[in-house]
């Protein structure tokens, strides 16, 4: 009986030991922010926007001091970029394909990041558009296309009035045109021809 009596104040005191461990640790309190102290990468510019067709586009952009990889987002609206690819490259990465499995006009931007501090966005780059380099404004080039239009002309109609044949006359026979046999080409040969000549 006496082991019976040892075991189970053993196992409540473990049980009580546990419990206050638990206890002391279950309430962490506040988690403190994250802090990143690496320097903000410089800001990028992206340079073109090339369509591939078929929903495929190659960006490129220049180098930014302190990068070590990129971001690049997009998205169907300016200054709403809903798509992305995140913390790709390094710093000699200078262009990306992206496959958006569509058509649809979309808008583009690329920053840099340096370890986990984010730089600022690139100037915006909208697909089919011209952007002036300097300042980033951006205008629509949509091609005129003029169609002619068709020119009908009406041939004037020709009537002809034919006469009623009267019953009991005899049909119209046909006429046949002479056969013409043409008379044979004669030449005086070579020496006719360059008497032809100085005449």
């Amino acid at each position: 009986m006496n082991k019976k009596i040892i075991t189970t104040v053993l196992v409540a005191a473990m049980f009580i030991i546990s419990a206050n461990a638990v206890m002391a640790y279950a309430d962490p309190g506040p988690a403190s922010a994250p802090v990143c102290n690496t320097i903000k990468p410089q800001k990028a510019s992206l340079l073109r926007v090339k369509s591939l067709g078929k929903g495929k586009y190659e960006l490129l952009w220049d180098k930014a001091t302190d990068a070590s990889s990129w971001t690049v987002g997009y998205g169907i609206a300016p200054g709403k970029y809903i798509y992305g690819i995140h913390n790709f490259g390094d710093d000699r990465s200078r262009s990306l394909t992206i496959n958006t499995f569509s058509n649809k006009k979309f808008y583009f931007v690329v920053r840099a990041n340096n370890g986990c501090m984010p730089g600022d966005w690139s100037n915006e780059w909208k697909v089919g558009t011209v952007a002036a380099a300097a300042t980033g404004t951006i205008r629509t080039v949509a091609p005129v296309v003029k169609k002619a239009a068709p020119i009908v002309t009406k041939a004037p109609v020709k009537t002809t009035t034919i006469a009623p044949v009267k019953e009991g006359t005899a049909p119209a026979q046909e006429e046949t045109a002479p056969i013409i046999t043409p008379a044979p080409v004669k030449t005086g040969g070579f020496g006719a021809w360059l008497r032809g000549l100085f005449r």
